[in-house]
């Protein structure tokens, strides 16, 4: 566990086994191309290099809300 990532990140925890999967599919359905299914990639041609990171290293960031 990290703290202090940047202002708005309070803290960071590894992806456990069991979410590992699941959360790399979920990562790559943003990098989808087939545009006769309306998947575009939109996300990974904005942040490709973001999308790359956290799918090579996945964590939960835990963030500071103000209500």
């Amino acid at each position: 566990m990290k703290r202090g990532l940047d202002k708005n990140v309070y803290e960071y925890l590894p992806i456990n086994d069991s979410q590992d999967k699941s959360v790399k599919d979920a990562l790559k359905e943003y990098c989808k191309w087939d545009p006769k299914t309306g998947k575009l990639a939109i996300g990974y041609h904005s942040v490709s290099s973001y999308f790359d990171e956290a799918i090579k290293n996945p964590v939960n960031y835990i963030m500071k809300v103000k209500l």
